[in-house]
Order: structure tokens, then sequence, then C-alpha cells
């Protein structure tokens, strides 16, 4: 009775652990990374490698101000490592960029960029097609904006560590020896919310699309005047998601939303 006692705690340690693998292994990631000279010089912040060709991305937030000039979020923010001090980074990232921003009164819209395109390596000055994404009604304060690139397969990238704030510009090249469950990435950071008080106020699950980008989807949370807003969307055909995440004030952060609500051309 003894040995069929232990065996059956034996086979509920072994599928236990199985188990606690199984759900490590859908938040965590195994990465490899390189610092290395690229023969390509592409103006994008992420290049998805296959051999010799490249699919390029990058992404601008710009304002528009009442004057007729712009104002471009990640180029005139300041680097502030806002989501790691809440302990929202999601697991499972490959590359990101976390600052704070004063946003000008007198501003009138917010619209989102994308450049996204292919090509071949060795290449030079390689600039990917510009397509508008959405654009939004805003308003000036402060905001607090995050974003971060999370593998849905396996593959190789190509990140400019610092494509906002200048320096020396090394490409790194990181591979994901994986993929991340989206599911998974999203409930961790959606438990560290709750456990900051943080009360889900708005949600979607629907899946609409503009450019490359296809939205996943979003929430909105609260704590007295303080909101958060995170975004999945995926980038098609470079084996990455991309979650933003925006806190501030509400009317400060709704343009965000609105950029997906609010664009006509968005399909369902």
């Amino acid at each position: 009775m003894r040995k069929k006692h232990a065996f059956i705690l034996l086979l509920f340690l072994f599928f236990s652990s199985i188990l606690l693998l199984s759900q490590w292994s859908r938040t965590e990631c195994k990465l490899v990374e390189k610092t290395s000279v690229t023969e390509c010089t592409p103006y994008s912040e992420v290049l998805e490698v296959r051999g010799g060709e490249f699919i390029g991305f990058s992404q601008r937030y710009v304002y528009s101000i009442k004057t007729g000039d712009s104002f471009d979020v990640f180029l005139n923010g300041e680097e502030d490592n806002w989501t790691r001090r809440l302990g929202v980074v999601p697991p499972c990232v490959l590359w990101g960029e976390s600052i704070n921003v004063d946003v000008p009164s007198n501003v009138r819209t917010l619209t989102l960029y994308v450049n996204y395109g292919d090509g071949r390596c060795p290449g030079t000055n390689f600039k990917p097609p510009s397509t508008k994404i959405g654009t939004a009604n805003a308003t000036g304060g402060r905001v607090e904006i995050a974003y971060y690139f999370v593998p849905t397969k396996r593959g190789k990238w190509v990140f400019w560590p610092e494509p906002v704030f200048g320096g020396t510009i090394t490409p790194k090249i990181i591979e994901g020896h994986c993929s991340c469950s989206l599911k998974n990435i999203l409930e961790s950071i959606d438990g560290r919310m709750q456990a900051l008080n943080f009360v889900e106020v708005a949600s979607s699950q629907a899946h609409m699309s503009a450019g490359p980008l296809k939205l996943s989807s979003y929430k909105l949370y609260k704590r007295g005047d303080e909101h958060v807003y995170v975004e999945c969307t995926t980038i098609r055909g470079m084996g990455l998601a991309r979650i933003l995440l925006v806190k501030g004030a509400k009317d400060d952060i709704m343009p965000y939303i609105n950029i997906w609500k609010m664009n006509k051309t968005v399909q369902q």
C-alpha cells in the first residue's frame, strides 16, 4: 500500500512539474543577444532577418500643433523606466523603450505613422514606405509611454539600441529560440495591474487592422486619477507583437485609444 501511495505521489510531482514548465515556457523566452555590424543601414528601428532578406519596421506618434508645426513623441521624450518601477514590463521581451513626455497645450491631433517594407542585404539607406495608421483629437499634458516587442515565433531580429536618444548606435542581433503566448503575457500584466489596485474600466477584443498592424486587444485601467492603457498589436510578417503602455490622465491617453476607434479605414 505504501508503494502504491509513493507511486501516486511521484506521478503527482511529475505532472505538476510538467504543468509548471508549460506555464513558465509561455512567459519566458530563451534569447541570444549579439552585438554585430550589419551590412544593411536602413531607416528602421527593427528588422526581421531571414538570410539576405529582411522586413523593416519603425513607428512615430506625432502631435500636430495649432501653429502648423508637429511634435514627435519619441524625439521629445525623456528616458524613464516607469514600467519597471510599476513592475509592468511584459515577460518575454525582445526590445523596448520607456519614456515620459510633456505634450504642449496647443496640440490638435495625434497621429500614428509606421514605416514598413522589405529589402535585401547588403543595402544602404533603405527607407520603408510610410503608412498612417490613424488620427485622433488630442489635448496637451504629461504622458508616460512605453512599447515592447515580443516574439510570436522563433526568429532573428536586428534592433537599434537607441533609435530615439542618439549616441553611438550599434545594432544588436537578437535570436529568439521560442515563441511566446500573447494571452499569458497580457494576463501577467493584468495580474500586476490588479495587484497595484488598478481597476479595468474598458476593454476590447476586436481584431482591427491598419497597414501592417493588427490590433488584437486593449485594456484601460484606472486608479484614482491615474489611467493606464495597454494595447497589443501584431506586425504582419515579422513574427513580432508590439505591447504599448500609456500612463497619464484620462484625457491625455484617450487619443492613443481613439486612433483605432476613430479611424474610418480600419477593417474589422
